[in-house]
C-alpha cells in the first residue's frame, strides 16, 4: 500500500503570492516576534 506523499512545490505555487506578501511585509516591518503577522498568520 502506498500512501502519496504531499506536494510541497505545489501547495506553495498556489499560494505564492499571498505568501510572499506576508513575509515582505514581516520583514519590511522588522517586527518579527509577537508583531501583527505573527497573529493573523
Amino acid at each position: 500500500m502506498n500512501i502519496p506523499m504531499v506536494d510541497l512545490k505545489e501547495q506553495y505555487h498556489r499560494l505564492k503570492n499571498e505568501i510572499d506578501s506576508g513575509l515582505l511585509q514581516a520583514l519590511e516591518a522588522t517586527q518579527f516576534i509577537l508583531g501583527p503577522n505573527l497573529l493573523a498568520f
